[in-house]
């Protein structure tokens, strides 16, 4: 049995999210209409495993209701599928799935975070470097 379940993240940036995807070995794929899961949702944007098959499984994203980014949404039971696993893996999800709770997927909100905080401070004009330090994300801005 599928149960749809939210990531605790708004994305309004696709740029900083393709660039995110890009970092954990997973790509964005615009404008697809559907995502894989125990079975299929729908949404405006795709996170899959690079280069994977139609079984793998994915993350939605969705727009918003109010209209200010993309909501995203994914198998709240995907952990449990062989094919997901390198998903999985990659946002780092944890152990286990809570049932109806808010995915956390930190990897994936630390990175994007990350991403689009070195687009602003770039914009700025500082140097921004990523890197990652222990189990957390280092931003280091130098002008």
């Amino acid at each position: 049995m599928s149960h749809i379940t939210d990531i605790n993240l708004i994305v309004k940036d696709l740029d900083a999210m393709s660039a995110t995807a890009k970092r954990l070995g997973l790509e964005l794929i615009r404008d697809r209409k559907t995502f894989v899961g125990y079975s299929t949702g729908r949404c405006d944007h795709v996170l899959r495993v690079a280069g994977s098959d139609s079984s793998t499984y994915e993350i939605g994203l969705v727009k918003r209701s109010d209209g200010k980014g993309y909501s995203l949404k994914w198998d709240g039971h995907m952990g449990q599928h062989a094919p997901a696993l390198p998903l999985y893996n990659a946002v780092g999800y944890g152990e286990k799935v809570a049932f109806n709770k808010a995915a956390s997927c930190s990897k994936l909100l630390d990175w994007y975070a990350a991403e689009v905080t070195k687009k602003t401070m770039s914009r700025q004009g500082f140097r921004v470097t990523l890197a990652q330090q222990d189990r957390k994300v280092q931003v280091v801005c130098s002008k």
